[in-house]
């Protein structure tokens, strides 16, 4: 059966809803866009016969709607009950997520979207040389399976003496964290200064307020960013703690961050003697861009 995909008499209403996208849609693309979630391209505002879907994933045929409150009403129940069925005879899977569902439990969102994913992915393929020897060769994938268990970070924007950004990193129970004075950037082409600090306790990630005047780092700190990193080549949350301490040690730290503002590939290298001096770099990736992420947000 054949059926119109993103109809021309429906682009002017695809533009209205990417336009005014929720915050729960805003907050589900920032993991969706640019290919950073297990490789595979999605759409935003994507329509299929007469319905507009909310994301669109073409390699896997899979519909991602974000609902709000008026969908458990009758009429929004009837509604997405037709067009489920419409998608249904086209072999498109739909995949339903509730707005609070994806602000207040993004983990949760993530990682059951991720078993829609995982099934298309190979982390290692097999390509015989002219010799007729079998070599390994990487997917272009992220090898790095969502199961649940993820290590977390935090950027806490930190208006002391000096404005300055706090990068903290979940490793080995704890929160390693780095001072960047002028913040991080998405722009592979800049090295941000991150000045190692001491260690604080994982509950730290949570926090925002002001520390009174007269003590360390007085002045308010906010949430900048947060989310979920990872090695660039582990498999899973231990592996991944495994390579990230080898990194730490080796002062050559590669991760790849899945936060609200920041995605993509970034890496820690250390500069001085003295163990404290890093610069934060980003890497060149899909996620890379020339703008400055600190003006936009």
């Amino acid at each position: 059966m054949k059926f119109l995909r993103n109809d021309p008499t429906l682009k002017q209403r695809r533009r209205e809803l990417r336009r005014n996208q929720t915050e729960a849609e805003k907050a589900l693309w920032a993991h969706l866009r640019n290919k950073q979630f297990y490789g595979m391209k999605f759409f935003r505002q994507y329509s299929i016969g007469p319905y507009i879907l909310d994301f669109y994933c073409p390699n896997m045929k899979l519909a991602v709607e974000v609902d709000g409150g008026q969908h458990n009403e009758p009429e929004g129940k009837k509604y997405d009950a037709a067009r489920s069925e419409y998608l249904k005879a086209q072999g498109i899977e739909v995949i339903r997520f509730w707005d609070h569902e994806v602000l207040l439990d993004r983990e949760s969102v993530l990682s059951e979207l991720g078993l829609k994913v995982t099934p298309l992915y190979s982390p290692l393929k097999l390509r015989g040389d002219e010799g007729g020897l079998s070599e390994v060769v990487e997917s272009e994938l992220s090898p790095y399976v969502h199961k649940g268990e993820h290590l977390i970070f935090v950027i806490h924007k930190h208006a002391a003496r000096a404005l300055h950004y706090d990068l903290r990193l979940e490793l080995k129970g704890v929160l390693k964290s780095w001072a960047v004075p002028k913040g991080p950037s998405l722009n592979p082409s800049l090295k941000r200064l991150a000045i190692m600090v001491e260690d604080h306790p994982l509950d730290y990630k949570d926090f925002e307020g002001i520390i009174p005047e007269g003590n360390y780092g007085a002045g308010s700190v906010i949430i900048w960013d947060r989310g979920i990193y990872h090695h660039p080549s582990a498999r899973d949350k231990k592996e991944s703690e495994k390579l990230l301490l080898d990194g730490l040690k080796k002062g050559n730290m590669k991760f790849i961050l899945e936060g609200e503002k920041l995605q993509g590939e970034f890496a820690l290298v250390k500069t001085g003697k003295d163990g404290k001096s890093w610069l934060l770099l980003k890497k060149k990736d899909l996620n890379a861009t020339q703008g400055d992420i600190l003006k936009e947000n």
